[in-house]
């Protein structure tokens, strides 16, 4: 078994040891041209894992700023009730 820290157990260990050699292996085993292949791929994933990130924080903004403006609303009628939210708004623009 694993340690209380959260190491694996040493069989995950070996699996993930395995598992990297394997990708070693057929790494060896490709040409050029299936390398460059794979690069481009995972450059393309890593570019719409980015955008994918990128539109959810921009929702989560959105969402962020109208609890805010709602906020506001609610501060002019009751001061003392929504300072945190109308605080938060307050953090560093997002970059564009």
């Amino acid at each position: 078994m694993g340690s209380s820290l959260g190491t694996p157990p040493c069989r995950w260990r070996s699996f993930r040891l395995h598992d990297a050699l394997s990708e070693l292996d057929r790494v060896l085993d490709s040409t050029p041209d299936e390398l460059d292949r794979h690069r481009l791929g995972l450059r393309a994933a890593r570019r719409k894992r980015l955008e994918l990130i990128s539109r959810a924080t921009e929702r989560l903004m959105a969402r962020m700023d109208a609890a805010a403006s709602g906020a506001n609303w609610k501060v002019l009628l009751n001061p003392a009730a929504s300072p945190k939210v109308v605080r938060s708004r307050a953090v560093p623009a997002r970059p564009e």
